[in-house]
């Protein structure tokens, strides 16, 4: 008896060891490099931009969110635990070093781009405190579209009506994922026919078709003529 209590006890024991190494292998292989993420942010930037910041309020920020978070989140996108027609591609092709690395270089971004550790400024050369940074004018960030005679395209108003194609399609009509079409140098007429075609169900998509929904006339032509006049970037071969 005494001898199969101790070999149980050993088995614990072992047993025991085995679970901790696991436990520290799961947690160095979820160790996240922001610099490694920051390379592979590049598919993210189209809807989340470039540090983390989206410039479109249906997309949200990633700069400075817990790493441990997204991370989750990318998990489940993954999985099909979580339901997003554009997310669940994007995950798809993620490994677990991925998805941490991505969760470390959005953590460690801040407002306007800084890395999150530059929030707390330096003090000063006296020693007293450095004073605040001043804040961004948020009223410079959205213009109304100028008014323009009805029917007559506007490049101006259809940039400003351009903001919620950027997530997709780039500030300027250069997508950053290939999955998306680039609009830029587009014929106008062109991109005229896909958004009513789009609105009115001739050609069916799931993002596109609600985005397109709520155009009017004007606002196609506004976008066709402002995606027209911008300047086609070099692809990657």
């Amino acid at each position: 008896l005494a001898r199969a209590s101790r070999e149980t006890s050993m088995k614990k024991i072992v047993f025991s060891l085995l679970l901790g190494l696991g436990v520290v292998n799961a947690a160095v292989a979820a160790t996240g490099d922001a610099a490694a993420g920051k390379s592979k942010s590049a598919m993210c930037a189209a809807c989340h931009g470039a540090t983390g910041e989206s410039a479109v309020e249906m997309y949200p920020n990633l700069a400075g969110q817990h790493g441990e978070y997204i991370v989750k989140q990318l998990k489940a996108f993954k999985s099909g635990d979580r339901k997003a027609p554009m997310m669940a591609p994007m995950a798809m092709g993620l490994s677990d070093q991925d998805m941490a690395d991505l969760g470390a270089f959005f953590e460690s971004q801040g407002k306007g781009g800084d890395t999150a550790s530059s929030d707390s400024a330096a003090p000063a050369a006296d020693g007293s405190a450095p004073a605040p940074a001043p804040k961004e004018d948020e009223s410079s960030k959205f213009v109304a579209a100028p008014a323009v005679p009805a029917g007559q395209p506007s490049v101006a108003a259809g940039k400003t009506k351009s903001a919620p194609c950027a997530a997709c399609h780039g500030a300027d009509g250069n997508a950053l994922i290939p999955m998306y079409p680039k609009l830029a140098g587009q014929s106008a007429a062109y991109i005229s026919k896909q958004l009513r075609e789009f609105k009115s169900g001739i050609r069916v998509d799931p993002v596109m078709g609600p985005m397109a929904a709520g155009l009017s006339e004007q606002d196609m032509a506004d976008l066709a003529i402002y995606f027209s006049k911008q300047k086609s970037t070099a692809g990657n071969g």
